[in-house]
């Protein structure tokens, strides 16, 4: 049996066992082992931070405060763009808390799983639609039982050339309301250090969002968990932003013109809402590099990614330029300007 094999089968045998214990109405298995796995905790955040330091040669700069409340639990929040972040963030939250992860396949097996195991990980299904209702009951037993949560919402990495933090499913917000969990925002970027082997790796800690007292104890509406997601998703944006503004060392003009390509004769003849920006060029070298540390495509990525059904996809808002008969009186329409 391959190892792919044994881990689709300890898979499945999790998510059976799962629903069994939550129809007999038993805690997860998650929890069986708890005081263990937080005696555990410091023998495996010292492990971490020698490798973060020692072996990968970041130097983890810190802004803003963990908050320093042992009652309630917290649910860490924070953008996901490099397979490094769940090692720096841990590093950077010295508390033991569990990591909700949707990666069985790459991350069981495997000595930082094992590793992340021992301290407490939840892993689930996110292609099984009935392994992604279960887990919802784990999630909540585990914050009910006072545990903080690691839990990157947005499902999988952003490798968008613009947004900054992708949309990500509501129940973030309705587990907090229910379990009376606090939500800390937590914005993450790795800035390559010109000159020097060391990558400077930045944590921003937002302030804690309480939404039972925002909202009270109760099921919130659609529309509801909709705003309620966009104060976290605002502070995320907000704290990388603060990064990128402190620590930008080039200009967007400056990297148009160094990937900027000469236009053949036939580019003339494309319409402008085709032509991609030269900065697609450098993106492309970004996704590439992203995607070397770990073992996903990029398809397994956007896979991952919450859909939000009621937006447009860009293909499908200009497909019908390409039935488009022109003539004299709607050629403007292929130009990008008119595409606001």
């Amino acid at each position: 049996m391959t190892k792919e094999e044994k881990n689709e089968k300890h898979l499945e045998n999790l998510k059976s066992r799962r629903e069994n214990r939550i129809k007999s109405g038993d805690a997860p298995e998650e929890l069986i082992d708890l005081e263990n796995e937080k005696k555990l905790h410091k023998i495996l955040y010292n492990m971490i931070k020698i490798s973060n330091e020692k072996l990968n040669n970041y130097e983890l700069e810190i802004t803003g405060n963990i908050p320093n409340i042992e009652d309630r639990p917290i649910i860490l929040a924070p953008n996901h763009v490099r397979q490094q972040d769940i090692e720096i963030i841990m590093q950077a939250f010295p508390k033991h808390m569990f990591l909700l992860s949707g990666d069985h396949k790459n991350v069981h097996g495997s000595f930082p799983g094992f590793l992340l195991e021992k301290n407490g990980i939840i892993y689930f299904d996110m292609k099984d639609k009935k392994d992604r209702e279960n887990v919802k009951y784990v999630i909540k037993d585990i914050l009910y039982s006072n545990v903080n949560l690691l839990w990157y919402y947005e499902g999988s990495w952003n490798l968008s050339e613009n947004k900054i933090i992708y949309d990500g499913n509501y129940f973030i917000v309705q587990a907090a309301i229910d379990s009376n969990a606090l939500v800390l925002p937590v914005s993450f970027d790795l800035i390559e250090q010109v000159g020097t082997k060391k990558r400077k790796a930045c944590i921003n800690f937002g302030d804690v969002i309480d939404y039972r007292k925002l909202y009270g104890k109760r099921n919130l509406l659609h529309e509801e968990k909709i705003g309620a997601l966009a104060i976290l998703k605002s502070k995320i944006a907000d704290g990388i932003l603060d990064i990128w503004d402190k620590h930008s060392f080039c200009k967007r003009d400056d990297l148009a013109k160094q990937y900027e390509v000469k236009p053949r004769a036939e580019d003339y003849f494309i319409p402008d809402y085709k032509k991609e920006s030269p900065l697609c060029e450098y993106w492309k070298n970004y996704k590439k590099k992203v995607l070397s540390e770990w073992k996903f495509s990029e398809k397994d990525i956007e896979e991952k990614h919450f859909v939000d059904k009621n937006i447009v996809d860009q293909k499908d808002a200009f497909e019908h330029l390409d039935n488009l008969k022109l003539n004299y009186n709607n050629a403007f329409l292929l130009s990008k300007k008119n595409h606001h």
